[in-house]
């Protein structure tokens, strides 16, 4: 069974970078602060690798992968990231899994075309797509863009540890 994870702002805090170099307002998403194609910059590279992984998220990978599930890593990061993105979920131990470099509007149809059983992403466009594909858990990490999001599939959580009696009752 697969399980869809979006890196940046998921299981990377890049918004804490964001909001040191550009002060983004993080009730809107995308930030309009950011510039156009600042994430194929060297700046913009260099806050993927510099991000710092959100509390126990790399654990709770762990756990959903050894309970069985094979993870795929699907990020709208630009593919000039890929060496950047490998190494970061390298040098923070996350678990082995796929790394697909997509389009927004490309994961839901590729989670659903796979049969993913469960996604993890922040996007509220994302999360929409994925309502509307029929996933069967979305889990929404949240912030302020996307707090809107209520349907029966949506699992909401603050932090990772919240996923915990998820995986275990799924175990």
């Amino acid at each position: 069974m697969l399980v869809g994870v979006d890196i940046c702002n998921t299981i990377s805090n890049v918004n804490y970078e964001l909001l040191q170099r550009f002060n983004i307002n993080l009730k809107v998403y995308p930030a309009p602060e950011v510039p156009e194609h600042f994430f194929t910059s060297p700046d913009g590279l260099k806050i993927f690798a510099t991000a710092r992984p959100y509390f126990r998220a790399k654990e709770m990978l762990h756990m959903i992968s050894a309970s069985g599930y094979k993870l795929i890593y699907m990020t709208s990061r630009p593919k000039m990231a890929e060496f950047v993105t490998r190494r970061w979920l390298d040098i923070h131990d996350f678990p082995h899994g796929r790394v697909e470099f997509v389009s927004s509007k490309e994961k839901a149809i590729m989670a659903h075309d796979a049969g993913m059983v469960a996604f993890f992403d922040d996007d509220p466009f994302v999360i929409k797509d994925l309502i509307q594909k029929g996933i069967p858990r979305v889990f929404v990490k949240t912030a302020p863009y996307n707090r809107h999001f209520a349907s029966e599939n949506v699992f909401r959580f603050n932090v990772w540890t919240e996923v915990t009696p998820y995986i275990k009752k799924r175990a």
